[in-house]
């Protein structure tokens, strides 16, 4: 099937994106989606009879649809399989938007939502979320920094402490000792990895300007064009009527 963003689709877009949906076999735009329709979905895309999935309307974000692009997906439905398997359907272009398992969300509870702070009653509050990544990154930039001053103005490359009556670069042993081997060696990797993500969340303005976008109809630095301007206006669903579409597919198929 073919989307058409932009067209100003009925109650706000269809799919959180706008536009129209147009089937590639028939040209007919997509009008609706029947509960049925998404029954047969969800059975197809797992392989398993619908009847034994529980469905329920995802009125509020979970933590699998917490994402920015699922925000605005509305009407929404789980349906959830006794061995763990959910699948999430968009109810107003039948498209399956998410799909978990246990494993799967297990893994992520123990990699990427810690790793990103995606715990939803953070996460459903975006301002708030990033307010806090971009103060907790920039608080780990600077740590580390402090951390690698410290221990580049400490280390003495002329072995000039004692300890156990032996020289040594670093005056301390044991556990402190190791603590400023590794802060050393990986510091700088730390310092850059929390700077790279602190910058991923826009914290400087000024820096919008050097990136691509903006201006005056639609030109972008270095003279292109954005996508905005090139296309020049919304699509008019008149232009996709389906004789006119399944025409243009008939000549396709007989050249």
């Amino acid at each position: 099937m073919y989307r058409f963003s932009g067209g100003g689709g009925r109650g706000g877009g269809r799919g959180g994106g706008g536009g129209r949906i147009v089937y590639a076999d028939t040209g007919e735009e997509q009008t609706d989606v029947s509960h049925e329709m998404r029954d047969r979905l969800a059975a197809a895309w797992t392989g398993k009879p619908v009847a034994e999935a529980k469905m329920t309307s995802v009125e509020e974000v979970d933590q699998w649809t917490v994402q920015g692009n699922f925000r605005n997906m509305r009407p929404l439905y789980k349906y959830s399989w006794p061995n763990g398997e959910q699948l999430y359907i968009n109810g107003s272009s039948g498209e399956i938007v998410q799909y978990t398992t246990t494993a799967s969300r297990i893994f992520a509870h123990v990699s990427a939502i810690p790793h990103w702070v995606y715990y939803t009653p953070l996460r459903k509050h975006q301002p708030v979320w990033i307010q806090l990544m971009m103060w907790t990154a920039g608080i780990g930039t600077i740590s580390a920094i402090i951390g690698i001053v410290i221990g580049v103005w400490m280390y003495s490359p002329s072995k000039k402490y004692r300890l156990a009556g032996q020289p040594t670069g670093i005056p301390y042993r044991g556990q402190k000792r190791w603590h400023t081997i590794f802060g050393l060696v990986f510091g700088i990797a730390t310092a850059t990895w929390a700077f790279s993500g602190l910058l991923s969340l826009g914290p400087f303005p000024i820096l919008e300007r050097f990136q691509g976008g903006g201006g005056e109809g639609g030109q972008r630095r270095g003279g292109g064009q954005s996508v905005a301007g090139a296309l020049q206006g919304r699509v008019q669903m008149k232009d996709t009527s389906p004789r006119r579409t399944r025409a243009i597919f008939l000549r396709r198929s007989r050249t």
